[in-house]
């Protein structure tokens, strides 16, 4: 069973997006790392997450710079970097195959479609289906 948190739902990109990295810093910090880089290609986030300041100029991110301090302060080392969203297509493709399977909690790669976690191409949902539709015929 996969436990819920109250944040998991957001239909803000922004704070999804800082609640990703906030998951991925606490799932690193869990699975024993000492360094890790963390990427995002949402700038805004980058750069509420690095700054030294105690208070983001984005209330919002507040809640979630925080919490990410917080696990990252278990590491011995850790940056956060930004990407271009033409190089993190994965995390997008693994979100909307989500909404399209109706799919929450923890997913085991092996049970995706390679096109899924393709990181340089962007999955479309509709090609499946187009795919599939044609595999019947004698084209």
């Amino acid at each position: 069973m996969v436990k819920r948190r109250q944040y998991d739902l957001t239909t803000n990109p922004k704070l999804g997006e800082a609640r990703a990295v906030c998951l991925a810093a606490e799932t690193a910090v869990k699975a024993g790392l000492c360094k890790v880089m963390f990427q995002t290609d949402n700038l805004v986030v980058v750069k509420a997450f690095e700054s030294h300041e105690e208070c983001c100029v984005d209330f919002r991110l507040q809640t979630a710079k925080v919490q990410f301090l917080n696990w990252c302060s278990k590491l011995s080392d850790w940056k956060i970097f930004h990407i271009p969203r033409k190089c993190n297509f994965m995390a997008h493709n693994i979100a909307k195959w989500a909404i399209a399977s109706n799919t929450e909690g923890q997913i085991n790669p092996q049970t995706l479609e390679a096109t899924v976690l393709d990181d340089l191409v962007e999955w479309d949902p509709g090609a499946l289906n187009s795919r599939s539709c044609l595999s019947g015929s004698n084209y």
